[in-house]
């Protein structure tokens, strides 16, 4: 099987929960393409997205299986292989809210849990807002921080540990944002951000020709 929305068609083929552990009936969580800007998952609770994957193009190799994600003009498909057949694995979306990746436990005829999320605080969808990163800390510690060259939207808020709003530019001493030593800076393990706005560029380019593109509207 595979995860698909077939743009001639109009197809949609997602994964949703089951109302109990033993009732089959369609519960609201679900798991699905969002295919706009540069395509990824998201895990919705309803139409409210809970967390979302990277945008494509994704790592191909995830631990026991391997990914294959599709973009063309005609389907939008995401399917896994399990490359060491003495794996049985299988992907659901649990009742209780969480998507899991189960392995077979031929030793007492169990389905183990292989993986799940969102189980930590920076997994949720928005947590920190725009322009922001969350980074998994000790309780003590806030785990919202802007990214460089942003502070806090509103700073109240944040002293009180609620980052949902995110951050905003800093103010510059003139209201034009460009031709002020703009560039690239690097940050580090992060996931790509949300992408359903982002604009679609030409796959082919190199790494330099999309900073020239990107530096044509410093905005």
């Amino acid at each position: 099987m595979k995860l698909v929305l077939d743009r001639k068609l109009g197809i949609d083929r997602f994964l949703t929960s089951w109302r109990s552990a033993e009732d089959p009936g369609f519960r609201d969580f679900s798991v699905r393409i969002n295919p706009n800007g540069s395509p990824q998952f998201f895990f919705y609770n309803g139409k409210k997205p809970i967390s979302r994957s990277p945008p494509w193009p994704w790592r191909s190799q995830m631990g026991l299986y391997k990914s294959t994600f599709v973009n063309d003009p005609d389907e939008i498909y995401w399917v896994y292989t399990v490359p060491d057949d003495s794996y049985l694995l299988r992907i659901i979306v649990d009742h209780s809210g969480l998507l899991k990746v189960l392995t077979w436990r031929e030793s007492d005829g169990q389905w183990k849990d292989y993986w799940k999320a969102p189980v930590f605080q920076c997994d949720y969808y928005g947590l920190c807002g725009a322009y922001s990163t969350c980074e998994l800390a000790n309780h003590n510690r806030f785990e919202c921080a802007c990214l460089p060259g942003f502070e806090p939207k509103y700073p109240l808020e944040w002293s009180t540990r609620d980052g949902s709003d995110g951050c905003v530019r800093k103010r510059l001493q003139t209201s034009s944002l460009c031709q002020h030593g703009e560039g690239f800076v690097k940050v580090e393990n992060v996931i790509l951000p949300e992408s359903s706005d982002s604009a679609w560029v030409d796959m082919s380019k190199s790494r330099a020709d999309c900073e020239v593109e990107c530096k044509r509207n410093c905005s």
